[in-house]
């Protein structure tokens, strides 16, 4: 539907439609990170309203983040520099999303329960899609399809892609999460190999892309969303 757009230094943006096996076609935005030009970390979304994020000029842009508990809460381990909001836990996702020194890793989540030092940022969310070796993190789909949330890590983690898809139809629904993960294992038109890890974040009323100062890129939460991932310049 469009190339893609440079928004600044370290950032780009590219909107698609990818069909399913049926012939549905599926909203696919991508959000393009060099963590080298870009550091990305945690940041509470105003009174819980993502498109809050969009009088907040500080921030490139704001994604959702991981799963949380009916307190609002991180489900799971949250933490940016000394900053610490949520710790390791078992059932808080299978995926560790770790950022430092300007390169992105993902690990097993059990790892979260000994992470040591103040990283950029550690989030813990799930089901790992992709798995480090490229294959598959899931096999069947423990989940209805509905709107996704997603991040892929390239070009040995000093690159991420964050992936927000839906249903043109109807913005709540989307792909199920086994064909999300299909999609980011395989190769596409902009990339030679499918992504090099890949983590769920809470999708379907979760899902929600906010890049100040651009309301059409925007993908809007279906309820409130305690907490993004943002980012800034370096």
């Amino acid at each position: 539907m469009e190339g893609w757009v440079e928004l600044s230094a370290g950032l780009a943006t590219r909107l698609t439609l990818r069909p399913d096996g049926k012939g549905h076609r599926f909203v696919w935005r991508v959000l393009r990170v060099a963590l080298d030009k870009v550091a990305v970390q945690a940041a509470a979304s105003p009174e819980g309203q993502m498109m809050a994020f969009n009088l907040q000029r500080q921030w490139l842009f704001a994604v959702n983040g991981g799963y949380f508990e009916t307190d609002r809460k991180p489900s799971g381990l949250l933490q940016f520099g000394k900053t610490k909001l949520g710790s390791y836990r078992k059932g808080g996702g299978t995926g560790l999303l770790v950022i430092d020194g300007g390169r992105a890793r993902l690990l097993d989540a059990s790892r979260g329960a000994t992470l040591g030092g103040e990283p950029e940022l550690a989030l813990q969310s799930g089901p790992r899609l992709v798995e480090t070796d490229g294959k598959l993190g899931i096999t069947s789909d423990p989940k209805p399809p509905a709107a996704r949330s997603a991040v892929c890590l390239r070009q040995g983690g000093h690159r991420l892609d964050f992936v927000i898809t839906w249903d043109p139809r109807n913005p709540a629904e989307g792909p199920s999460l086994l064909q999300l993960a299909e999609w980011l294992s395989k190769p596409d038109e902009d990339n030679p190999t499918g992504c090099e890890g890949a983590l769920n974040l809470d999708g379907g009323p979760s899902a929600a892309l906010v890049v100040p100062g651009r309301p059409e890129l925007a993908h809007s939460a279906r309820a409130p969303v305690p907490f993004a991932l943002v980012g800034r310049s370096r």
